[in-house]
């Protein structure tokens, strides 16, 4: 599995975490499903930022009628409560000082503050096309718009593996490759951020990271098992 190229299914994430993209460093492709019900306990609306006081939870309003089954390619976004200027806010005070922040501020305020999206697959599938972009990872993105429980074309689903959405920060090992992240010395090395945390700080390289991430994956079982339900092969 180590040098084979990965096929990826995962719901339309925003800004999704650091090991949605590890596994795709050498190619495959990944299936963004945007035909799934919205599920309030994982990324489809949220992402994690690194902060001085630790990470921050960053949560994009959605126009939800009560318990309504929407699925993503209709649910509307709610800009109302001003999420993505408190986002853009957020993301700028945490990383201005980063070293390649600098060369991505002006598209990523564009992509979250300025432009407005009808739903949050729009949104979330507009900024996956960039994020891939900036990290130079040679993959095709395919979009699912059929709804299918079992899906056999990809070899990791995470579509319901990552919820609740926190349980991927508690996943840690203290052999794990690191990055230098702004604010280390006051949090310690947080990991399985969201992936603008690696971008920001890394830039052109975090390429190099995700191959050593997936690496490591690849060498421990536990580790494997834990963060994309795989079993070493």
């Amino acid at each position: 599995m180590k040098f084979d190229k990965i096929n990826i299914i995962a719901p339309a994430m925003y800004l999704p975490p650091i090991p949605l993209f590890a596994p795709l460093v050498n190619g495959g492709k990944l299936y963004i499903d945007i035909s799934m019900h919205f599920e309030k306990r994982s990324y489809i609306n949220k992402a994690f930022i690194l902060q001085a006081n630790g990470p921050m939870l960053l949560i994009v309003n959605t126009k939800r009628e009560g318990r309504s089954r929407t699925p993503l390619k209709d649910l509307q976004l709610d800009y109302s409560h001003n999420w993505h200027i408190r986002h853009f806010l957020g993301i700028s005070a945490s990383y201005r000082a980063s070293p390649f922040f600098e060369f991505y501020e002006e598209e990523i305020k564009e992509l979250i503050r300025v432009k407005q999206w009808n739903t949050i697959a729009e949104l979330n599938v507009t900024l996956i096309h960039w994020l891939i972009d900036k990290l130079a990872i040679p993959i095709e993105i395919v979009i699912v718009e059929k709804f299918s429980k079992n899906f056999p074309y990809a070899q990791i689903d995470l579509r319901w593996h990552w919820i609740p959405y926190r349980k991927l920060l508690d996943i840690r090992d203290p052999h794990m490759p690191q990055y230098v992240q702004h604010f280390q010395e006051l949090t310690g090395f947080v990991p399985n951020l969201s992936i603008i945390d690696l971008l920001f700080n890394m830039g052109p390289h975090s390429s190099e990271y995700l191959e050593d991430y997936w690496k490591f994956a690849c060498g421990n079982p536990e580790f494997l098992h834990k963060v994309y339900n795989l079993a070493l092969q």
